[in-house]
């Protein structure tokens, strides 16, 4: 079944018969930017509620939704310093609220301002990535811990030695 496309907002990059029907990739012409200020944050009491709002609004990237309350003030500013795979940095002026990046929301990233302290994560419009920024000026870091990976690095070569000195005892 064809799907109606906003030609306006993508490019049909290509087309390919899959099962009897058409698969179309599509690139996004305009997306949101890496990192933004929305116009105005609701709250979804469950996902069935945020997909409902995400499908239906008008802007889904000046008016967001969110899974928390977030008590937000139009007007902030976010500029994007560094972007990278576990660690993202942005600059926020504004008067209290909710930062948002394009990013999918996992739980791993945690929030530091530039003194250090913690900032509450959210998911927004489902699967993007909100952190709750108080008034003033602040420099935001998103970092994926390491020590998950360290720990689990450390198993393995236990594992490994534990092999080798049962298979050495033998």
């Amino acid at each position: 079944q064809d799907v109606a496309v906003d030609a306006q907002s993508l490019e049909l990059i290509e087309e390919q018969p899959r099962g009897g029907q058409m698969s179309r990739l599509y690139r996004v012409l305009n997306p949101a930017p890496e990192a933004w200020w929305p116009r105005s944050v609701e709250v979804a009491p469950g996902p069935v509620d945020a997909v409902r709002w995400v499908s239906f609004t008008a802007d889904a990237v000046s008016d967001v939704v969110a899974s928390t309350t977030v008590d937000h003030r139009p007007g902030g500013v976010v500029q994007m310093v560094e972007n990278a795979p576990d660690r993202i940095v942005f600059d926020v002026e504004s008067q209290g609220g909710l930062a948002v990046v394009r990013r999918a929301f996992q739980p791993l990233f945690k929030a530091r301002d530039e003194t250090g302290e913690r900032l509450r994560t959210t998911a927004v419009n489902l699967l993007l990535l909100g952190v709750e920024v108080p008034d003033g000026r602040h420099r935001v870091t998103l970092e994926v811990s390491e020590w998950p990976e360290i720990g689990a690095g450390l198993v393995a070569i236990g594992v490994l030695l534990l092999c080798a000195f049962l298979g050495w005892r033998r």
